[in-house]
């Protein structure tokens, strides 16, 4: 009887373990990820997987965890990546290896090794990610105690996410770095973008960066551009401003929503550029009251040393007391916050209306990306404006940028905003056509990259922000690293509406675009940021030549600060500078 019993028993342990067999078999065929992930990504940081409770990245100088990207990465995914392994490295200064999820018939991931996962990887914990989260929502989640997993849609919202990471970092002083192990971040995409109705004739459509997106038409004319904003605004927009006939140009704004449209014909090329972005960027139309009681309005060309060729900083005293800043330089930031403590009144606190950063070199935006770091708690920055390329545009470019430019492109400005600047400071991206005001001062944006895509950029330098700025009466035109392209484009779109009383000469002067530019601008004092040694280099430049004649006064930045009095008025010193450098 016992022998029966026994029997029986062990019959039925079968039964029921092959029914728990094909219970397992069958749930793994119907959904093999939720079987392999649910289990495990149950464990939580009590497992043992979590490292003291932190995600490690860095100890003894060697790295502990892996950053991988899909090995068939797209654009987006690739950018996101690059800008993840600058910042890391640039925060540990340890270089950071390049890694795919590529494996070889055969293998599979090893489920114990911490890794960093940058959009839609092979990786289970990835897939297991994308599947559960809405198209509206990005993040960052640590999964198992060893995947982090980076999602997104978008360029913006990828660099977003890399740098709330970075700020999340903590080290100490024996060089181990790490994040806490609950560390995760979930944001909601903000901006409901309108779709820009479509243009009569055929667009070809740009990704412009910063939620921004471009349709191109060329072969147009004004009548049918006329037809479009009509069209816009029988859609539900509501024209917020227009310029019209400027040079034969037609600037104009519509809003709706979230979303701003700034569409503008170009007379010389026949061309309509239709960009559509966030509200937030268009010209504010409140007026700032502040009194205009200053009687020290000034423009300063910041020294970067005699030692140094290039650098560009401008610094411009409003009437109302607040500054104008143009670029900065390299990363003389303590210089120029005691040159702003210099300028300002005894007592008052340092405020920035406008900051423009003309494009990502070092000798341009490190001055911007050092002050805010270290000097924000003591500044006020209301503004900072800056219309960069993506970049998937920048590694297009025609001709083979030099290793510090494309690394400036990949670490610009936007690893210091969200974890630098104030609540109140606003983040532009400005346009072609579009005047900002600060005061009785304002700011003209005459040329930003857009004007050139969907062609190729030939430099980053070409997607140099050109602005012309108009205080007490006169008009300062920076052009910072503006290239022949730059050149042709103003040449072309604004002829003798260039004219202005002072102008920075273009790249330091080493191929400052076209001479016939300068004819057109005809300024009467140029300002050189550059040293005697490139002064000398470039005096053959045809283009060089071409701005010294047109002008009377010139000044160098070389060894000292520049400073002018405005309304500037002319001293007629070209000729000791020209003595100054032996000609």
């Amino acid at each position: 009887m016992i022998d029966m019993k026994m029997k029986f028993i062990r019959l039925l342990a079968l039964v029921l373990a092959f029914l728990t067999f094909c219970s397992v078999f069958s749930a793994c065929g119907a959904e093999e990820l939720e079987s392999d992930s649910e289990s495990d990504l149950e464990e939580s940081f009590a497992s043992g997987e979590a490292y003291d409770g932190k995600f490690p990245i860095l100890k003894g100088g060697k790295y502990t965890v892996r950053a991988i990207m899909p090995n068939l990465a797209t654009n987006v995914e690739r950018s996101v990546y690059t800008k993840l392994r600058t910042s890391l490295g640039n925060k540990t200064k340890v270089k950071v290896d390049s890694n795919t999820d590529f494996l070889k018939d055969g293998e599979s991931h090893d489920k114990n090794e911490y890794v960093i996962l940058v959009g839609e990887t092979s990786y289970k914990e990835s897939a297991w990610v994308y599947e559960r989260t809405n198209a509206d929502t990005y993040g960052i989640q640590i999964l198992n105690g060893n995947r982090m997993v980076i999602y997104f849609s978008t360029e913006s919202e990828g660099v977003k996410l890399v740098n709330e990471l970075m700020s999340a970092i903590q080290s100490d002083e024996n060089g181990y770095f790490w994040v806490d192990g609950s560390f995760a971040v979930e944001k909601k995409t903000s901006l409901k973008l309108e779709a820009a109705p479509s243009y009569p004739t055929s667009t070809t459509k740009v990704d412009c960066g910063d939620d921004t997106t471009m349709l191109y038409a060329k072969s147009t004319n004004l009548s049918t551009y006329e037809s479009y904003c009509n069209t816009l605004k029988s859609s539900g927009y509501t024209e917020y401003s227009r310029r019209d006939n400027v040079n034969g140009n037609y600037y104009r704004i519509y809003t709706k929503n979230m979303t701003a449209i700034n569409v503008y014909f170009t007379k010389s090329s026949s061309s309509v550029r239709i960009i559509s972005g966030p509200i937030d960027d268009i010209p504010s139309k409140d007026v700032d009251k502040t009194p205009e009681t200053n009687k020290s309005v000034t423009v300063t060309m910041l020294s970067q040393g005699e030692d140094t060729d290039c650098g560009l900083g401008l610094i411009i005293h409003l009437p109302n007391g607040k500054f104008i800043i143009f670029d900065g330089g390299f990363s003389l930031y303590d210089k120029l916050y005691k040159k702003l403590g210099e300028i300002s009144p005894r007592g008052s606190k340092i405020t920035v209306a406008a900051w423009f950063v003309s494009h990502p070199h070092y000798d341009h935006q490190d001055a911007v990306t050092y002050f805010i770091k270290k000097h924000a708690h003591s500044v006020d920055v209301e503004n900072i404006f800056y219309n960069y390329a993506t970049k998937a545009i920048y590694s297009d470019t025609t001709q083979e940028e030099n290793a510090s430019g494309l690394e400036g492109v990949t670490d610009g400005l936007d690893g210091i905003v969200d974890s630098n600047f104030s609540r109140t400071t606003k983040i532009i991206k400005p346009h072609t056509g579009q005047v900002y005001n600060f005061g009785s001062a304002s700011a003209e944006i005459l040329y930003t990259f857009e004007d050139v895509v969907p062609s190729k950029l030939d430099y980053v330098n070409s997607s140099s922000l050109v602005v012309r700025f108009k205080v007490a009466g006169q008009t300062i035109l920076a052009l910072a690293d503006a290239t022949h392209t730059v050149s042709t484009v103003l040449q072309n779109n604004y002829g003798s509406y260039l004219k202005s009383d002072i102008v920075q000469i273009a790249h330091h002067g080493t191929y400052p675009g076209h001479a016939s530019l300068y004819t057109k601008i005809n300024a009467a004092t140029l300002l050189w940021p550059s040293n005697t040694a490139n002064a000398k280099k470039q005096y053959s430049n045809d283009a060089v030549r071409e701005a010294l004649s047109k002008a009377k006064d010139v000044y160098l930045s070389k060894d000292a600060d520049v400073t002018l009095t405005l309304p500037y008025t002319v001293k007629n010193n070209k000729q000791a500078f020209l003595k100054s450098i032996g000609k």
